[in-house]
């Protein structure tokens, strides 16, 4: 198998490994090798691995066979959730137009790191002129030129009709934040998460109007199918250890999220005494009264009787009163609308992109 394998991917040349669906493949299970240059399975990858001499080269390698921490030294590393950072190991780079900054942002979210030169001019340059916009459009690339030379790194692709970046040379949080999810390795997602309160890309907004509705769609989009993913992983746990750090990710992304309270109430119980759980518990309520007007659901007074009386862990069931309560947690899964208001009216083809009015209704998935 692995000679057949060998002569069905062909020899090693260069590059870093990627996950190919970063890049737009529709197969997730697909992979290219950066010591390798073919696409292949993850299976036959990790095959092929050992005999590819580069392996202590290989981000691939270091991150997801080895199961390491994310660590990304051989490109240009880009923080979007919370605010925007560029960084090469522990260098920092920044570029002259937020415009430039706003680009990069916008291949990365958007998972196809491709786009045409005309609708990125409509996305940041609405209230121009298609001459003006593409005018300003060929300055931040310059501006991004500049970067790539300045790190070494030639992350960038351009030509006279779409502008692109190599997903093999610049990777952003989000990659390191679905690799942790993935491995449920909770205590690394939980710093990068707490950023997420801030959004995505804090500082580029205001770079257009219809960027910045497009950055707030994308940012709630996020929001909404990592609590559905949490969510969907906290009620499958059995482990205490792993619940407990499963309830303090969501609560950084939804501090009223009914399920992740009641798990950390039984957490501080467990650990600390009663006294601290009801005190974790009371001020929960104050904030939740003084942010939405409501009380805590029914079931959560149920379990923190249930823990005053020494219940084990507050788990009997009591299906009566589930769903009673003045407060219901956001149910993973309910569609997000997001409303691009339009500016005025536009004739061309460059300005009908950036002004229409765009109603979607998106109902996120289980996974993100």
């Amino acid at each position: 198998l692995r000679r057949v394998a060998i002569l069905a991917v062909g020899r090693c040349i260069a590059g870093q490994f990627r996950r190919q669906f970063r890049t737009g493949h529709t197969d997730a299970s697909l992979a290219q090798c950066g010591p390798c240059s073919s696409i292949l399975t993850l299976s036959v990858f990790r095959l092929l691995l050992p005999d590819c001499g580069q392996k202590s080269n290989c981000v691939y390698w270091r991150k997801t066979i080895t199961g390491g921490a994310y660590d990304y030294t051989d490109g240009l590393a880009t923080r979007l959730i919370g605010g925007f950072e560029l960084r090469r190991g522990a260098e920092t780079f920044s570029l002259g137009k937020r415009k430039a900054a706003a680009i990069l942002a916008y291949l990365l979210l958007s998972g196809r790191s491709r786009e045409t030169r005309g609708r990125l001019a409509a996305l940041l340059w609405s209230e121009q002129d298609e001459e003006h916009a593409r005018s300003s459009l060929r300055q931040c690339l310059k501006d991004l030129r500049r970067l790539s030379a300045e790190t070494g790194i030639e992350f960038l692709a351009v030509d006279k009709l779409v502008v692109g970046i190599d997903p093999g040379r610049i990777r952003s949080d989000i990659d390191e934040l679905e690799q942790a999810l993935e491995e449920r390795r909770y205590d690394l997602a939980l710093p990068l998460l707490a950023k997420a309160r801030d959004g995505l890309c804090a500082g580029l907004d205001d770079c257009d109007p219809v960027f910045d509705n497009w950055l707030r769609m994308q940012s709630t989009m996020m929001t909404d199918r990592l609590v559905a993913r949490l969510a969907a992983a906290l009620e499958s746990e059995t482990d205490a250890r792993q619940r407990k750090s499963i309830a303090a990710c969501i609560l950084q992304l939804d501090p009223f999220f009914d399920d992740a309270v009641i798990e950390t109430i039984r957490a501080i119980c467990q650990e600390s005494g009663y006294a601290r759980a009801l005190a974790f518990f009371e001020r929960y309520a104050a904030e939740l009264k003084a942010e939405m007007d409501l009380s805590p659901s029914a079931e959560m007074r149920r379990v923190l009787e249930s823990l005053r009386r020494g219940d084990e862990n507050g788990r009997q069931p009591a299906e009566e009163d589930k769903g009673q309560g003045d407060h219901e947690s956001r149910i993973p899964g309910r569609p997000t609308i997001a409303v691009v208001i339009a500016r005025r009216e536009a004739e061309n083809e460059h300005l009908q992109f950036a002004l229409a009015t765009v109603i979607i209704a998106i109902t996120p998935g289980p996974d993100m």
